[in-house]
């Protein structure tokens, strides 16, 4: 499966960044889309855990001293 996923990765991102690059003469643009599905990806991830947990996710707080 992971080596499945790889071998789509490496023959659509290459693919996107080239039309993009015939497009507008430049790869930022191209990079800035992939960012951006980065960015969504990573919503969507923390969204996922998130509902896991009962929408409790991250570090967990120490008792401070003050409750002690």
């Amino acid at each position: 499966m992971v080596g499945a996923v790889g071998g789509l990765g490496g023959f659509l991102l290459p693919t996107l960044l080239g039309l993009v690059k015939q497009a507008s003469g430049s790869f930022g643009p191209g990079f800035a889309v992939l960012a951006g599905l980065a960015v969504i990806a990573l919503g969507v991830a923390r969204a996922l855990v998130a509902i896991e947990h009962g929408w409790r996710f991250g570090a967990e707080r120490a008792p401070s001293a003050e409750a002690v």
